[in-house]
């Protein structure tokens, strides 16, 4: 009989495919990409599933990056599973409402549904997406984001 055991143990055996889910990506483009990067070393299995449990967009500097990637997932493991999750549908309330404003040069008045996602990381998430040359652009804004960007929020 020893006294000390090895800190180090064999995982049990898994039998079938597994579910991994991710939350909260948030615009993480690159540290979603070393996460998937990982789980491809393990490596997956077909039957293995990924269920993402929303917020994609907002916070992090690549929203429009990561949600092509995310795109390509689905494209690449259809059997992932993507929930929408709260930061997805502040967006998609303040694409339904009153559209920005420009009161000045540098002054906007936007809706509550806008101010709200806006102050929430929404900023972020135009920023990924804002041409460089068109500082009204924000009287767009819901052209910015591609159709298969909008098609896969509201999926």
């Amino acid at each position: 009989m020893s006294l000390f055991r090895s800190a180090f143990q064999e995982p049990p055996a898994v039998y079938g495919p597994l579910v991994y889910a991710i939350g909260d990506v948030h615009g993480e483009r690159e540290m979603l990409a070393s996460l998937l990067e990982t789980l491809r070393a393990i490596p997956l299995i077909p039957e293995d599933r990924l269920l993402f449990i929303g917020d994609y967009i907002d916070r992090g500097p690549d929203t429009s990056g990561l949600l092509d990637d995310l795109i390509a997932l689905r494209e690449e493991r259809p059997n992932t599973i993507f929930l929408r999750g709260n930061h997805e549908d502040l967006l998609l309330r303040a694409r339904g409402s009153e559209p920005p404003h420009k009161v000045s040069a540098d002054e906007w008045i936007l809706s509550d549904s806008m101010n709200h996602w806006t102050q929430n990381g929404g900023r972020e998430t135009l920023e990924s997406y804002w041409p460089e040359d068109d500082p009204d652009a924000l009287l767009r804004w819901t052209e910015m984001i591609p159709p298969e960007h909008w098609d896969f929020v509201e999926s």
